[in-house]
């Protein structure tokens, strides 16, 4: 019975711990989309449009 109440808690440990890596993960996904988003908005939109038609002629 104690080996079973053990093998019960260890395996909600676990959970936890992967719960809380899956959250860290998360975290650092948004915050690098975040960054992304920023760098995005920082170009000056008619740069890449200039390019495409150079290239195109």
């Amino acid at each position: 019975m104690k080996s079973r109440t053990r093998k019960m808690k260890a395996g909600q440990v676990e959970m936890k711990v992967q719960t809380r890596r899956d959250e860290v993960g998360l975290e650092k996904k948004m915050e690098a989309g975040q960054e992304r988003m920023e760098q995005v908005q920082e170009k000056d939109p008619t740069e890449k449009i200039g390019k495409r038609r150079d290239e195109s002629h």
